[in-house]
């Protein structure tokens, strides 16, 4: 006899998927990655999207399909091409306000020109990206796939909080990038990462009011000497391809704790600017360098 309970279940869970993971009805050119990246794991995939092969080297997830198209760089898009593909809506951030109103208007009048901001004047900001994530969803009158987003979001990240719990884990962490082998990005309150750590339990280690509206400091390595004593240092890719063999003869680096295998871990490429998925990404990226045995070092 068939089980009742799991019957409708499993019926409610067929049209929900359905209504929530429906064919796209309008075509749409995304130019910014955040909006790419959200409008992918909507399963809402747009015809084109800037910097494509850049896109699936640093965002990665959701991975874009060979069926979206490069449609030029995120500063000086292919406005040909663009014009080839009449795009029903062409969302943009305000970065590049500037390059598409006339446009639209002369060689694309049937299309709609939305701009979308996934940041702040100060960075990012978790507030601000469950925004834009609502308004993107509203855009293409899915309202649903944003609340599903959302709350798959922010349960992913308090299973991740409640598991370092478990672990034990209560060192401070502090997000880098490598510039050459006497600097360093370091990444601040109003960045990606630290939003991510807020919701994760952990302390940022960089609590310096002086990072900039992208979310970072520039800093000498002799600076990381400033940080707690007890932080775990993250390094993410990509870097200098000579920092392996510089490190070894850098008499500062050497000093430091971070030289010390169990004080840092190397991490793949994130991108900093990204939208609620990468935040899922950071997260179980962060999980694994903290809880897997299998790391990489210098």
């Amino acid at each position: 006899m068939v089980n009742f309970k799991i019957f409708i279940t499993g019926i409610l869970t067929f049209f929900v998927g359905c209504f929530l993971y429906s064919a796209p009805d309008k075509s749409i050119i995304a130019i910014d990655w955040p909006i790419a990246e959200t409008l992918a794991e909507f399963n809402y995939y747009p015809i084109g999207v800037g910097d494509k092969i850049h896109y699936n080297n640093w965002v990665e997830y959701p991975f874009l399909p060979d069926s979206v198209l490069d449609v030029g760089t995120r500063g000086t898009p292919n406005t040909e091409l663009i014009r080839q593909l009449q795009p029903d809506i062409l969302i943009i951030s305000s970065w590049y306000s500037d390059l598409f109103p006339k446009f639209v208007a002369k060689y694309s009048p049937n299309t709609k020109l939305k701009e979308i901001d996934f940041f702040t004047d100060r960075g990012i900001s978790w507030d601000q990206t469950v925004y834009a994530t609502k308004i993107l969803a509203a855009t293409i009158n899915q309202f649903e796939l944003a609340n599903h987003l959302i709350i798959k979001t922010e349960q992913l990240l308090e299973n991740y909080k409640e598991k370092l719990k478990q672990q034990k884990f209560e060192r401070p962490i502090a997000v880098v990038m490598f510039i050459d082998d006497r600097h360093l990005r370091i990444y601040g309150q109003n960045s990606l990462y630290d939003e991510v750590f807020k919701k994760l339990g952990i302390v940022n280690a960089w609590q310096k009011k002086n990072t900039n509206n992208w979310g970072y400091s520039t800093i000498t390595m002799a600076q990381l000497a400033e940080l707690p004593k007890d932080t775990m240092l993250f390094i993410i890719k990509p870097y200098p391809v000579f920092i392996n063999t510089k490190l070894e003869n850098n008499s500062i680096w050497a000093y430091l704790p971070f030289s010390q295998k169990e004080n840092y871990r190397i991490l793949p490429a994130v991108w900093s600017f990204g939208a609620l998925p990468t935040m899922q990404r950071f997260a179980h990226i962060t999980f694994e360098a903290l809880t897997s045995e299998q790391k990489e070092f210098f």
